[in-house]
């Protein structure tokens, strides 16, 4: 079998699915506010995965 689509949840549809516990979830891959503080060579790392970043290879 093979797809023919993909869909996607929007944070809010998928923090909605744990109501009263949505603070226990890190989402910083979603919004990049990340709970730590992150290293210059980690934010250089997370740059890599722009759109305009992936087209360039």
């Amino acid at each position: 079998m093979t797809a023919d689509s993909l869909g996607y949840l929007s944070l809010e549809g998928m923090l909605a699915m744990a109501p009263g516990f949505s603070h226990h979830y890190c989402h910083a891959c979603f919004t990049d506010n990340y709970p730590i503080t992150l290293t210059k060579a980690e934010q250089l790392q997370l740059g890599l995965f722009e759109p305009d970043q992936l087209t360039r290879s």
